[in-house]
């Protein structure tokens, strides 16, 4: 089984690319399973959302280190979050 273990596939909906063609050609290419990074608290509900759509997709929750001016996020919050059946990791 092959997993991307690190992606932003919410940073494609922003360019208007097509997530469905994109989760399709990596099954092609032989990628099993894919994690959807989250970088900033705001783009998690949109990951989730991803991962929810497409039953190879997961997602992780987390705040990247430059990000934390944006928001202070508190350990009940990761906890919440990481409950989610889709959601495989926390950084």
């Amino acid at each position: 089984m092959i997993i991307d273990s690190h992606c932003h596939l919410n940073y494609l909906k922003l360019d208007g690319t097509d997530l469905e063609k994109v989760i399709t050609n990596a099954k092609i290419a032989g990628i099993d399973k894919v994690v959807s990074i989250a970088c900033a608290w705001h783009e998690i509900t949109d990951i989730q959302k991803i991962a929810e759509t497409f039953e190879d997709v997961f997602f992780s929750v987390g705040v990247h280190p430059s990000e934390l001016d944006s928001h202070q996020l508190s350990v009940q919050e990761l906890v919440n979050i990481s409950k989610h059946p889709k959601c495989v990791a926390i950084g």
